[in-house]
């Protein structure tokens, strides 16, 4: 629906929330029994992939210890040494090493092992492709695991094969079920040693090729259905702390005596995750994706305060970008309803886009003599994409961004042409590394403003406006940086 049709309209939104109380869960946090290990996470953005396997580890955890429920939790085994030595391996301490560890490597810090866990591949196997889904059926034993000898699991059969048997999370079923359905028993073993380089240390990572089917973002899920619970945070400035203080747990009757083989180092850092603002969704296809994806509406958790969370997807679906009138006026002049009688005030057939576009481009002559510049471009056939760049020569660099040769995020052609946005002017005795200084801030003032959802055209040359204010503020006059407008908004 248009957000012009719900701005003010206030049948629409008590009923709008009225049925969102009635229909969804709301929990306050992750950690929330109702949560458990076979509850789909969903995030408006991209989660730091350890943050996220962290979080989902500790959590399932704590619920099934709350439950009884048998399970085993399996660290990967971390070594270091000297970078291109033949020192013996010794465990990690570096925690920058880790970092990169985390980074680098498919296999998480941490794995959860029980009965109906769901993962998938991160190598091609023997009977199993990379990231095909695995199903574990029987927990391995402990011996097994601390020696990290193959494991048995199921594999989904590929696409399109018939009869495909449909498993949850959490769902235990025989092993006639599964053939049945043709799933595939597989040995999964431990990752290929690799080497991941840091500073003068580099480190190895020793984990099953497996990682948890448990989270992904919204847009990802677009189009997908989800069997099963989701969980969708949707919160504000509550941070939370996760901590696994052992590596291996086994529960078994009576279930509050888990047994512990090692504790957690501090130099591993059990990770902290703040539920903050930044991990609400910001436009309205989210809010449209995040509540359709399961067959029921039972099925869904609001992790957040629920009054908080209900008022700010309704001000999501109202909240409109600067191609909302545009996309609102094509589909008015280009649509039919069913009873062949056009929308009130439509002009069928009619593209208005000079009247509707949100920016035009303005024609003027750009500086050729050699100075110090930081600029951002605008790709004039896609607008939501931009670059920023510096250089001495501002007409020659924007030449070789329309030729393909400026840089590899500009070379493809979809994008071109280019036009610019903005540009800075720096002071003649700004060298490179201060205009790249300057350059960097610009681009990560830009993804801060994009994860925020104010990634509008407008807003980033404010940002490129805001840097020449703040660099100035502190500035002799003749050393003050000048800024350059070349976009205005209709």
């Amino acid at each position: 629906m248009d957000p012009n049709d719900l701005i003010g309209n206030e049948t629409l939104e008590r009923n709008f929330k009225t049925l969102v109380r009635q229909t969804f869960n709301f929990v306050p946090t992750m950690s929330d029994p109702r949560i458990g290990p076979q509850c789909h996470r969903l995030y408006a953005k991209k989660k730091k992939a350890v943050a996220a396997a962290e979080e989902y580890v500790a959590t399932s955890t704590q619920n099934l210890v709350r439950t009884g429920v048998e399970h085993l939790v399996v660290p990967s085994e971390d070594s270091q040494r000297t970078a291109h030595s033949n020192a013996t391996f010794r465990t990690v301490t570096d925690g920058s090493l880790l970092s990169a560890l985390n980074r680098q490597m498919r296999e998480p810090q941490t794995l959860l092992f029980y009965r109906g866990a769901k993962f998938e591949s991160t190598v091609n196997g023997n009977g199993y492709s990379y990231s095909q889904e695995l199903y574990m059926r029987d927990i391995p034993s402990i011996e097994d695991v601390r020696t990290f000898s193959d494991i048995t699991l199921w594999a989904k059969p590929p696409s399109g094969t018939l009869n495909t048997l449909q498993v949850n999370n959490g769902e235990i079923l025989t092993e006639e079920e599964l053939r049945a359905g043709n799933w595939t028993k597989v040995q999964v073993q431990v990752s290929r040693e690799r080497l991941v380089k840091s500073n003068h240390l580099e480190g190895r990572r020793r984990q099953y090729c497996l990682r948890h089917i448990f989270s992904s973002t919204i847009n990802k899920m677009m189009g997908s259905t989800i069997y099963g619970p989701v969980a969708i945070e949707v919160s504000r400035g509550e941070i939370k702390t996760y901590c696994l203080t052992f590596y291996h747990i086994v529960l078994t009757n009576p279930p509050h005596t888990p047994t512990h083989t090692h504790s957690l180092s501090h130099t591993q850092t059990p990770p902290i995750l703040q539920m903050s603002e930044d991990c609400l969704p910001w436009e309205k296809g989210h809010v449209v994706v995040m509540i359709s994806r399961t067959t029921t509406g039972s099925d869904i958790y609001i992790v957040g305060d629920m009054e908080y969370a209900i008022n700010k997807m309704y001000e999501i679906i109202c909240r409109k970008n600067q191609w909302t009138d545009m996309t609102a006026t094509i589909l008015r002049n280009l649509s039919i309803n069913t009873d062949g009688i056009s929308e009130l005030h439509a002009q069928p057939g009619l593209i208005p886009l000079p009247d509707v576009f949100p920016y035009r481009i303005c024609d003027v002559q750009l500086p050729t003599s050699k100075g110090g510049y930081v600029y951002m471009l605008v790709s004039l056939s896609h607008p939501t994409f931009t670059y920023v760049g510096t250089t001495e020569r501002l007409g020659k660099r924007l030449n070789e961004h329309n030729s393909g040769s400026g840089a590899d995020s500009t070379a493809p052609a979809m994008y071109m042409p280019y036009g610019l946005a903005a540009y800075l002017i720096t002071p003649p005795h700004f060298d490179e590394s201060q205009r790249m200084s300057i350059e960097s801030r610009w681009q990560r003032m830009n993804q801060q403003a994009r994860i925020q959802g104010n990634a509008d055209l407008g807003n980033l040359v404010d940002i490129g406006r805001s840097i020449m204010t703040d660099s100035n503020s502190i500035a002799d006059p003749d050393e003050q940086i000048r800024f350059v407008n070349l976009v205005t908004q209709r």
